[in-house]
C-alpha cells in the first residue's frame, strides 16, 4: 500500500511540467551578457572586411573597365553586413562604405571631397542601405517571434502530454479495478482501448 503511494507521487512529479527557471541549473540562472567579445569582434570585423573586400574588388572592377559596377559591390558589403551582423554594424559599412567609395572611385582621385555628383551616389547608397537595414531588422524580429511561438507550443505540448499520461494512468487503474464480468457497456468500452 505503501509503495503504490509512493509510486504515483513519483509518477505525478514525473509528469509535471517543470517551468524555465526550474530547469535551469543555478550557474545558468545568471543573465550572461548579451554580447560576448568574440561576437562583437566578429561583427565588427565583418563590417570593415566586405567593405575593404568591397574596395578591393572595386579596385579590380575599376581597371577591367566595370565602372558601373562598383557601386553594386558596396550595396553588397552593406547588405551582407546587415543580414549577419546586425544594425549597427551595417551602419559602420555603411559610413567606411561612402567614404572608401568617395576616396578612390569620385573625382579627384584618392582624396576625400564631396562634389553634386557625389551627393546623388550617396543619397541613392543611403537608400539603398537603409532599406537592405530595414530588412534585417524585420527578419530578425520574424525570427524572435518563431522561437517565442515555438517555445509557447512546446510547453503547451508538454502540458498536454503530461495530462494524456494521467489520464491513461487513471484508465488503466479504472480497468484494472473493475469486476472481470462487468456488464456495463461503458465499462467495456473504456477498458478495450
Amino acid at each position: 500500500m505503501d509503495s503504490a503511494a509512493n509510486r504515483l507521487v513519483d509518477l505525478g512529479e514525473r509528469d509535471r511540467v517543470k517551468s524555465a527557471t526550474e530547469t535551469q541549473t543555478p550557474a545558468t540562472k545568471f543573465v550572461a551578457p548579451r554580447h560576448s567579445s568574440r561576437r562583437i569582434i566578429f561583427r565588427c570585423g565583418l563590417a570593415l572586411g566586405s567593405v575593404a573586400a568591397a574596395t578591393a574588388l572595386g579596385v579590380l572592377a575599376d581597371r577591367c573597365d566595370l565602372h558601373e559596377s562598383v557601386f553594386t559591390l558596396f550595396v553588397l558589403a552593406v547588405a551582407l553586413t546587415s543580414w549577419y551582423a546586425g544594425v549597427w554594424p551595417a551602419v559602420v559599412a555603411f559610413g567606411f562604405g561612402v567614404l572608401a567609395f568617395n576616396y578612390y572611385f569620385t573625382g579627384p582621385s584618392y582624396s576625400i571631397s564631396f562634389t553634386r555628383e557625389d551627393f546623388a551616389y550617396f543619397s541613392v547608397f543611403a537608400l539603398f542601405s537603409g532599406l537592405l537595414i530595414w530588412f534585417g531588422i524585420v527578419r530578425r524580429r520574424a525570427e524572435a517571434d518563431l522561437r517565442q511561438s515555438r517555445d509557447e507550443l512546446e510547453i503547451k505540448v508538454a502540458g498536454r502530454t503530461a495530462e494524456l499520461r494521467k489520464t491513461k494512468c487513471e484508465h488503466k487503474k479504472f480497468c484494472g479495478s473493475a469486476p472481470a464480468c462487468s456488464t456495463s457497456r461503458t465499462t467495456r468500452f473504456l477498458c478495450a482501448t
